[in-house]
């Protein structure tokens, strides 16, 4: 019984030992094909991109949005000549949650008021819950005593910043946006006697133009009324009232006027307007962002107001942007390049091995056994080559829902034909050879036939049949997703090309080509791959040395 179990280990270590060399041979000989080495340098590559995505970029494919204007060039093209005018990015605040006090340094050099009852500070135990910690900027109108007249008191703080680019911005944000919670102003007001206040946000360009963007009037205790004004493009006062409760509630204006198409402002406000961004920033030079408070004191005692300032943010968003700029939502194209990597990978590999698989189950059994069974299963195979393949998997995605696992199953199912003939052609030669007849008349069973003798004999087929069939799926997902079928919640090449089809930017070569150029790399590498093993594998096609 010891020998017989060293004899099981002796065989199974000289088994490994011949597969090892065998894998060294094959490597030996597959090193010389110039063809399966670039397929293998271009897979790697690639392989490396998708694993690394997260690293290459910070961004996410589908929900990183307004990442930059409405289909942004790339950045790289202002070096070109013709391209000057394209802008980047720029946030002009530095610290606009004011979680430090040094953060109030750069707008207490440009505050203007004509009343030393204004005080400006910094609060570090309050701030909005925008704000990456408790930190605000607070405005103090203080009145002590009633020999001090009431009246009317105007304070002005503002932010100069340099703008260099000499063309305009696709849109600037500094009030609330859906999916951005940095991108309004928030106050909170704390009084004591009859004052009101007035609070309006302004840009001021390089000519000395002023543009008022938004306002809030408070006419009287816990009422509001919003403004959005943009002059002197536009003037437009909204009918939205917004009513605050109580005193220690802080006030959100949501508005992003400048984002909105013409046809929406036309809807919301009954009227077009020009893009505010184009028309403030024409050139370069200095600009300023700034917030102006109009006291009123009505009291006839003394008053105070307090007025805690934070989130006092402005984007400029750029017209070019990153590597290969933005999409119609804004979102980074490289980012969805680098991912629809992966997914490529994912869907040719797992679509080609269950095929693959499928198939070879298939022409295995129907060669060996034979007689029903092979003429069950060649018949069932013929019925299925009969169907037309896209238009079939078009009417069962639309059936069963656009997802990604659904179209690997799918296209699985219906991808295994061809192969499972091949592989029974291969079995009927085969079962027929006398080392199989040898293992029949030993006893051995229809299972260990197939497993020990025939299996290894059609390996190289396998091989061959794997590397090529990467290609079809991947190529099979693009036309699926450029057809509007692809899973909505993934981003691939093929829906890539779907959105440049959708919002008509054929135009936009920096977003057609690196999408199709990649299926056409990635298919190729397999191709490649898949013809080099067949050379080396198949004995008619091996070159002599």
């Amino acid at each position: 019984m010891v020998n017989g179990a060293m004899s099981r280990v002796y065989v199974r270590k000289k088994r490994i030992a011949i597969l090892m060399e065998n894998l060294k041979e094959f490597w030996r000989t597959f090193k010389r094909s110039k063809k399966g080495l670039t397929g293998v340098a271009i897979i790697i590559i690639f392989t490396i991109v998708a694993i690394l995505a997260p690293v290459i970029t910070p961004y996410d494919p589908l929900t990183s949005e307004h990442l930059a204007g409405t289909r942004a060039k790339p950045a790289w093209l202002r070096m070109f000549p013709g391209y000057h005018y394209l802008s980047c990015n720029l946030e002009p605040v530095n610290d606009w949650t004011f979680s430090s006090p040094s953060s109030l340094e750069e707008w207490a050099s440009y505050v203007s008021t004509s009343s030393p009852k204004i005080n400006l500070d910094y609060c570090s135990s309050m701030g909005s819950v925008n704000g990456s910690g408790p930190g605000s900027l607070v405005l103090s109108y203080d009145r002590a005593s009633a020999v001090d007249p009431p009246g009317a008191v105007k304070v002005a703080i503002e932010k100069r910043f340099y703008y260099p680019y000499k063309g305009p911005v696709a849109r600037f944000s500094c009030m609330g946006q859906l999916g951005e919670k940095t991108t309004h102003v928030s106050v909170y007001v704390e009084r004591a006697g009859d004052v009101s206040y007035n609070m309006t946000l302004y840009l001021v360009d390089v000519y000395g133009n002023r543009y008022d963007l938004w306002t809030i009037k408070n006419k009287g205790r816990g009422v509001y009324e919003e403004e959005i004004i943009i002059l002197p493009v536009i003037n437009i006062t909204t009918v939205r009232w917004a009513k605050i409760g109580e005193e220690d509630e802080w006030v959100y204006p949501h508005r992003d006027i400048d984002s909105l198409s013409p046809y929406m402002r036309w809807k919301m406000f009954g009227m077009v307007m020009k893009n505010p961004a184009t028309e403030i920033f024409k050139s370069p030079g200095e600009y300023v962002f700034g917030l102006e408070i109009y006291i009123n004191d009505r009291s006839e005692g003394g008053a105070s107001l307090k007025i805690y300032i934070d989130d006092l943010y402005l984007k400029l968003y750029g017209t070019s942007f990153g590597l290969l700029g933005t999409d119609w939502f804004g979102r980074d194209i490289f980012t969805q390049l680098v991912y629809g990597a992966r997914m490529s990978l994912i869907i040719g590999l797992l679509t080609a091995f269950f095929s693959v698989a499928v198939g070879l189950v298939i022409g295995l059994l129907a060669g060996y056994l034979g007689g029903i069974v092979d003429e069950f299963l060649m018949r069932f195979t013929d019925m299925l080559l009969v169907l037309p393949y896209l238009p079939f998997v078009l009417v069962v995605i639309a059936v069963i829902g656009p997802s990604i696992w659904n179209l690997i199953m799918l296209m699985a199912l219906l991808g295994w034909m061809g192969f499972s003939r091949v592989i029974r052609a291969q079995v009927l030669s085969l079962k027929e050879r006398p080392f199989v007849e040898a293992a029949r008349a030993a006893g051995a069973g229809p299972g260990h036939i197939i497993l020990r003798h025939i299996l290894p004999n059609v390996m190289s087929f396998v091989y061959v049949a794997l590397a090529l069939s990467v290609p079809s799926a991947i190529v099979t997902e693009a036309v699926l997703s450029w057809l509007g079928l692809g899973d909505p919640f993934i981003m691939t090449w093929g829906r890539m090309l779907h959105d440049v089809q959708q919002f008509s930017a054929h135009e936009d070569w920096w977003w057609v080509i690196p999408p199709g150029l990649c299926i056409a790399l990635l298919a190729l590498a397999f191709v490649l791959i898949g013809y080099a093993i067949d050379e080396i594998l198949n004995p008619k096609l091996r070159r002599r040395r």
